[in-house]
């Protein structure tokens, strides 16, 4: 069998998209080679034409895009970005701000989210983002629905000790009192003085750091930081667990999940045991053996892509031969070829 076609180049309005250079040859049901929309020219008969005749079988409709665009010229899609940004995914706009003002005086008062995952207005507010656009977007047959991409408790991994808004203290404090049972059993654990449930503050990374580091001796106890790290995992999944339901629950509901999850850390709610089982379709930037991790965690049969990036300077196809080898050989179900920014750029194989 081949499994391989020849790379092409597909430019169009001053746009370079890099074409997938080599397609596996079975059945589209089972691997999709999609290409990643950003920008560029209309999504017009010519444009689709020219994404089909290099080879791909899907593309990309991201956020509240026309999701009618690419069946109505014979294309399938994946629709990414449900939910949006800004919400799920801090923009720069969003967590920059946080970032300064609490580089400035280290006053963990400042450590907000914009959008507290615990505050229910954000979570009825997404919940109608999601109901409106899955309205005109199910009735087009989407292959699959990303809630979001790179999505974060911070910024990707980026460590800060979100969330301090009083919704996130409030769930924090109810969460220890469940676990503790009392304050004195917490004060133990923790080597604190609290005088009650609501007086508890988590502690920051500084915090701990200022207590546990710098003697002669090792850390005590970093339960007090560690226990609020844990506790934001759970919310950041409980959040995405409420909106994968509010997709699947729908008739003819295509597999959902998260794209871009970032490799498991201290900081971003990238718990795998957590986040994974709640996702029918994922896709994990393959750090550190973060893939394998999460296949052993992601539901049986959940369909996963992995994302494709242009390489710097010239390209050797043999590469692009083993990586896609390696994508079927892992049981993924499509690649997603990353369009924006590229040059134009010629791969014959």
């Amino acid at each position: 069998m081949t499994f391989w076609r020849r790379g092409r180049v597909l430019f169009a309005s001053g746009l370079a998209l890099w074409a997938s250079p080599l397609v596996a040859q079975v059945s589209p049901a089972h691997f999709e080679s999609i290409l990643w929309l950003h920008g560029g020219p209309p999504r017009d008969a010519k444009f689709c034409t020219a994404v089909k005749a290099a080879g791909y079988s899907a593309v990309s409709v991201s956020g509240g895009a026309d999701a009618a665009m690419p069946g109505a010229h014979g294309l399938r899609y994946y629709h990414d970005q449900l939910c949006g940004k800004g919400v799920l995914e801090m923009r720069s706009v969003q967590y920059d701000p946080v970032l300064k003002a609490y580089s400035l005086d280290r006053d963990a008062s400042t450590l907000v989210r914009p959008a507290c995952l615990s505050d229910s207005k954000v979570l009825v507010a997404l919940l109608g983002v999601v109901g409106k656009r899955l309205a005109k977007s199910l009735p087009n047959q989407p292959w699959a629905i990303s809630l979001g991409d790179e999505v974060s408790v911070t910024s990707h991994a980026n460590p800060l000790d979100l969330c301090m808004a009083p919704a996130s203290l409030a769930a924090f404090r109810r969460f220890l009192a469940a676990r503790y049972q009392s304050i004195g059993k917490l004060n133990t654990r923790w080597q604190t003085n609290f005088a009650s449930f609501e007086r508890v503050m988590p502690f920051t990374a500084d915090k701990i750091r200022a207590r546990e580091l710098g003697g002669d001796t090792l850390p005590d106890c970093l339960e007090p930081w560690a226990v609020h790290r844990e506790f934001m995992d759970r919310e950041f999944a409980r959040v995405i667990g409420l909106l994968t339901t509010a997709v699947s629950s729908r008739d003819n509901a295509p597999p959902v999940g998260l794209t871009g999850i970032q490799q498991p850390s201290a900081y971003g709610g990238h718990d795998y045991a957590q986040l994974l089982p709640l996702c029918s379709f994922y896709e994990v930037y393959d750090i550190g053996g973060a893939r394998d991790l999460a296949m052993c965690f992601a539901p049986a049969g959940a369909t996963q892509v992995a994302t494709l990036f242009a390489p710097s300077g010239d390209l050797n196809p043999a590469i692009v031969r083993a990586q896609l080898a390696d994508l079927i050989a892992h049981g993924m179900s499509g690649v997603v070829l990353w369009s924006a920014g590229l040059h134009l750029m010629r791969i014959v194989v």
